[in-house]
């Protein structure tokens, strides 16, 4: 069962002018980090059967948080 629409108050209009930009974000920081990751692999820093490196070293090693080695 879907719930109606009770409230009085009407529904927002989109906005139909060029005045708003999108903003330039800076790319994230994880794909750049497996892009890094990625790239050490491919250039055979790891040997294969090799772990890799444990989160907490791989964000010591790239300077950020665990969370974003994660």
């Amino acid at each position: 069962m879907t719930a109606a629409r009770t409230t009085g108050r009407p529904r927002r209009k989109p906005v139909e002018s060029n005045a708003i930009r999108t903003l330039s974000r800076s790319p994230n920081l994880p794909p750049q980090v497996a892009r890094m990751i990625s790239d050490e692999i491919l250039a055979r820093q790891f040997q294969v059967g090799d772990r890799l490196p444990t989160d907490r070293e791989l964000a010591e090693a790239f300077d950020v948080s665990r969370n974003v080695v994660r």
